[in-house]
């Protein structure tokens, strides 16, 4: 363990990029482009399994908490201390495991800005840029929004990138000093993004707990019947999970008033449960 150390730390840095941005923005989608598009061996690591959705198409195998992906990559559960997971899969990786890049999923309720600051006092690892994305269609009210709105804000001045996607023409010049680029279907470069990392403080907000609760609601049933459970909990923002029907998996998404449903076709069983958070 300690040879592994020595030798991680006598390497040169290993790259971080870490994707934040408030809930329903974006951010798992982008990782799985990120994930079909890449040549590199990368670390990934996200909140949830069950939340984040990785595509199920580039699972080759799970073990615990670690998920085997097509082309080398691996995807890890954060947990509760990710300087503790960094250090057990990237630092402490045995000799020939060591990854390109690690790529880190902020929770939507996340300041990027605090996790780019564990990355940064992380033996062994450097913050190569942080990219916030945004949801067009609704970016305007989010920041307008008397509970959330100085969260987002605070997500938006602490990216060195900011990714739009659904772009409405929102102008985010007033928030961020960032470049913004609109999502128009290309497959962005995070590997090279072109920005240069500088860090922030994050925002003195109130915390994540004192603004969030979280709610698992069955997903097994009729899917009528599961939404309505999930759209009658008071002031839900955001949705995420499976309904196993009569008829076969379904993949719910809420993020405000937009709802989407769809199949599921991945290989592995995901469980009967839907993610719900709410404003407390």
């Amino acid at each position: 363990m300690a040879d592994a150390a020595a030798a991680t730390s006598a390497a040169a840095p290993l790259p971080v990029v870490v994707i934040g941005g408030y809930l329903g923005a974006g951010k798992t989608t982008l990782v799985n482009q990120l994930l079909r598009t890449t040549t590199e061996r990368l670390v990934v690591l996200v909140n949830d399994f069950g939340s984040s959705v990785i595509d199920a198409s580039l699972i080759e195998a799970r073990e615990g908490d670690v998920l085997q992906l097509a082309g080398g990559c691996v995807c890890c559960q954060i947990g509760d201390d990710l300087s503790d997971t960094l250090h057990r899969l990237v630092v402490s990786a045995p000799s020939g495991t060591r990854p390109d890049r690690v790529v880190i999923e902020a929770s939507g309720v996340a300041q990027p800005a605090s996790v780019a600051a564990t990355v940064a006092f992380s033996a062994g690892l450097d913050v190569e840029c942080v990219v916030v994305v945004a949801d067009g269609e609704r970016i305007e009210r989010l920041l307008a929004d008397h509970y959330v709105g100085d969260l987002v804000a605070a997500q938006l001045r602490q990216a060195d990138l900011v990714l739009v996607n659904r772009d409405c023409g929102a102008d985010l010049s007033g928030v961020t000093s960032a470049p913004v680029i609109p999502d128009d279907g290309a497959v962005v470069d995070l590997v090279s993004p072109g920005v240069a990392h500088t860090p922030v403080a994050a925002s003195e907000l109130a915390p994540a707990s004192a603004m969030f609760a979280s709610t698992v609601v069955s997903g097994a049933g009729d899917i009528d019947s599961v939404l309505a459970q999930v759209r009658a909990i008071p002031r839900l923002v955001r949705a995420k999970g499976f309904v196993h029907s009569d008829d076969g998996v379904r993949l719910v998404q809420i993020a405000g008033e937009r709802t989407t449903v769809s199949r599921w076709g991945g290989g592995s069983l995901p469980p009967a449960e839907v993610l719900c958070i709410s404003l407390r």
